[in-house]
């Protein structure tokens, strides 16, 4: 499913096999999510999509317009330091509005 779900496609066998495989140990499920989004498919794909809907959705409570999601898809792509983006929304007048 967290091919399915997240990558959106259907995982090979030896992906699958190897996923299995990692579920073991205390903590595995954890570990397992955070080396799956930190993979480089999951960054340059499904990454920034997911990113720029959670910044959004987290941080403002609503969900960000097209033009306002491409604009930090676009920012990650040029490798925009992550902080520096979030930095932009948390200083924001709008945030601000949020918080009171």
């Amino acid at each position: 499913l967290l091919y399915r779900y997240i990558l959106q496609r259907e995982a090979s066998q030896p992906e699958v096999d190897l996923q299995v495989g990692a579920l073991t140990g205390p903590n595995a499920r954890v570990n397992l999510a955070v080396a799956f989004l930190n993979t480089q498919e999951f960054r340059l794909g499904t990454g920034p999509r997911l990113t720029s809907f959670l910044l959004y959705a987290t941080l403002l409570l609503r969900d960000g317009a097209v033009a306002e999601r491409n604009a930090i898809h676009s920012r990650l792509a040029q490798n925009d330091a992550l902080k520096d983006i979030v930095a932009d929304i948390v200083n924001s007048s709008e945030f601000n509005a949020v918080l009171n």
